[in-house]
């Protein structure tokens, strides 16, 4: 699933990107996902992080709200949500660099979370 907002962290980004990806090397990396109620425009939002702990955007609001539960599950077990991050874009032929995660489906996750199975 792609992310939202990455325009206003393209500082972030292409410090992720490095050379790899002007050379057109695959970038991946662990994003964390975490609500952010105190968001000043979406009480719902949930932010991305780095591997370095700094923002690189937003889900959606509808992916938000649709992945609440599965927050809310790992909220009342102490645990953080993380998931395998790739970069796209940042080429001469596509300038902007967007963030890809490899996330999988709310059912599955909640399944895993009830069942105590490691992500």
């Amino acid at each position: 699933m792609g992310i939202v907002g990455e325009g206003h962290y393209g500082v972030e980004l292409r410090r992720i990107a490095g050379t790899r990806q002007a050379r057109g090397e695959s970038v991946e990396f662990i994003a964390t996902l975490q609500p952010e109620p105190t968001n000043p425009y979406d009480p719902q939002a949930v932010v991305v992080f780095s591997d370095r702990g700094k923002t690189i955007g937003y889900l959606s609001r509808e992916h938000a709200m649709e992945y609440g539960p599965v927050f809310a599950a790992l909220a009342a077990n102490g645990q953080t949500a993380q998931c395998k991050a790739k970069l796209f874009g940042g080429t001469k032929a596509k300038p902007n660099i967007g963030v890809w995660l490899d996330i999988d489906p709310v059912e599955e996750l909640l399944a895993r979370l009830t069942n105590a199975q490691p992500f």
